[in-house]
């Protein structure tokens, strides 16, 4: 089985300033952007983050972003929470990587009902739960084929 599902998810990307800083908002600025989303049943653990305007992708466990739709999720270089707002929820990805210093931590905003909408489509895909049978028959083929190259 192969198959793919990508999305394109309208975010604000988030700039913390210093405190003492001129910065409007509390010392955040935020920046409209957009972020696509892709999902392929050939990595069916992974979701593809693509920060468009940048050119610069992420690569996120689906679970996580699962979990992290309903509660705070992630201790990692990924942290996912969301969070009720009027006008409905939304999700935050935090992304930093390990010896990242607080201006190298990104913070992007997203439509939590886009974000379960995308997830949802994936889980029609590959139903959580069965990401294992998917690279194991993956696995078994890669076997198979290589022993028959040897059958010579």
């Amino acid at each position: 089985m192969n198959g793919r599902h990508e999305e394109t998810l309208l975010a604000s990307h988030h700039q913390l300033h210093a405190a003492n800083s001129r910065a409007k908002n509390g010392g955040v600025d935020s920046t409209p952007m957009t972020i696509g989303l892709s999902y392929c049943t050939a990595a069916p653990y992974a979701v593809e983050l693509h920060f468009l305007a940048a050119g610069i992708s992420w690569t996120v466990a689906r679970d996580l972003l699962i979990a992290g739709a309903h509660d705070d999720s992630g201790d990692g270089d990924v942290h996912v929470s969301t969070h009720a707002v009027s006008g409905g929820d939304v999700t935050i990805l935090t992304l930093s990587p390990r010896t990242a210093t607080t201006a190298q931590v990104a913070e992007f905003s997203i439509s939590t009902h886009e974000l379960i909408s995308f997830l949802a489509a994936t889980e029609e895909l590959v139903p959580l739960g069965s990401e294992s049978e998917l690279v194991q028959a993956d696995l078994d083929a890669l076997i198979h084929d290589s022993l028959a190259g040897t059958d010579s």
